[in-house]
């Protein structure tokens, strides 16, 4: 049997050797182009509408995603739909932002499927 502390410190070691330098985006400004995806639950038209509010209010445009209003049982569309949009975001060169219109555990399913290069 191997001792519960015995493990640490090569998990430590092991983490310590891959250090991650942190990327800092450029803070927005008035007028930036912010992309509104959906990458949880299904959003209602409210929920939508707000986050299209709030954003602007802030001075920013903003640009739905694709899929935003898609629906696939309790998510918001299929996997491949919200990945897409997410990677639409990315791949779009005028999109300074990206601003989800709910949170929740239904984004944990498209981690498997997010291009981390393209986001990086």
């Amino acid at each position: 049997m191997i001792a519960a502390g015995a493990l640490a410190p090569a998990a430590v070691v092991a983490s310590a050797a891959e250090p991650q330098g942190l990327i800092r985006p450029p803070r927005l400004r008035e007028g930036d182009l912010v992309g509104l995806v959906n990458l949880s639950s299904a959003a209602s038209d409210e929920n939508i509408a707000r986050g299209v509010h709030n954003l602007e209010a802030q001075g920013l445009r903003v640009k739905p995603g694709r899929h935003i209003r898609a629906v696939q049982g309790h998510y918001g569309g299929t996997i491949a739909q919200r990945v897409e949009d997410l990677h639409a975001m990315f791949d779009d060169r005028e999109v300074r932002g990206i601003w989800c219109v709910r949170g929740g555990a239904g984004a944990s399913s498209l981690l498997p499927h997010v291009d981390y290069a393209k986001i990086r």
